[in-house]
């Protein structure tokens, strides 16, 4: 749980120098407030909680406090049925994770299929009889994508 890269903006207000600590804290709603007391710091600085007239939805960062949260269920909501909130249930979801694009990846999976020759000589030749320089390159540039003549 430590490794988690992941940090919430109330931490880092809450280590500005100058500010008083709690200053985060002031600003949170009741059932925010509730949350973090029934759940514990550790667990509230990883999830954010959605209260729905019944059931509490609790977002956790990953899979892990996601557990967390479940394997303390019980705790909570007993906790939080000692203050004026009174969730019947926590529905825990995770936040999903970003992936970054991999541009060669997605190449490779659709690779590009060559132009029948017709098309590609269709394409120069349009290309031949436009004022714009920038278009008629392009157009060439699309034509080169012609199947490899064989010698």
């Amino acid at each position: 749980m430590a490794e988690d890269t992941f940090t919430r903006l109330g931490q880092l207000i809450g280590k500005i120098q100058g500010l008083p600590n709690g200053v985060h804290t002031q600003d949170l709603s009741g059932e925010k407030r509730a949350w973090r007391l029934a759940a514990g710091d550790e667990i509230a600085n990883h999830t954010a909680v959605q209260p729905t007239a019944d059931d509490w939805v609790i977002i956790a960062d990953g899979p892990v406090w996601g557990h967390a949260v479940i394997q303390r269920q019980q705790e909570i909501l007993t906790a939080l049925a000692q203050t004026d909130h009174h969730p019947q249930a926590l529905k825990v979801k995770v936040r999903p994770r970003s992936t970054p694009f991999d541009v060669g990846e997605s190449r490779q999976a659709s690779p590009v299929k060559p132009l029948d020759s017709q098309s590609a000589d269709l394409l120069v030749e349009t290309a031949d009889s436009l004022k714009s320089d920038s278009l008629a390159q392009a157009l060439r540039r699309l034509s080169r994508h012609r199947p490899k003549e064989s010698s």
